[in-house]
């Protein structure tokens, strides 16, 4: 996550004013779920059935010993 990805996160978030260098598509994607969601209206079942499958990933990579960038054949 980049600087301008951490400030316009946490201005959508507190629906504050986006910083004048923003991130555009945390905006977009920001207002696609914000629209779906506005969409269930009182229906928030839905909502929470999906939050409950969703898994997160935390990849932590060795600056000394990973490449992100490489592409490598197994």
């Amino acid at each position: 996550m980049t600087q301008t990805d951490k400030d316009s996160l946490i201005a959508l978030v507190q629906q504050k004013k986006l910083p004048t260098e923003h991130s555009v598509r945390l905006k977009q994607n920001f207002e696609f779920f914000e629209e779906r969601v506005a969409g269930l209206g009182s229906d928030l079942d839905r909502l929470c059935l999906g939050l409950n499958k969703l898994v997160l990933v935390d990849v932590a990579l060795n600056r000394d010993q990973d490449n992100p960038q490489l592409i490598s054949r197994v």
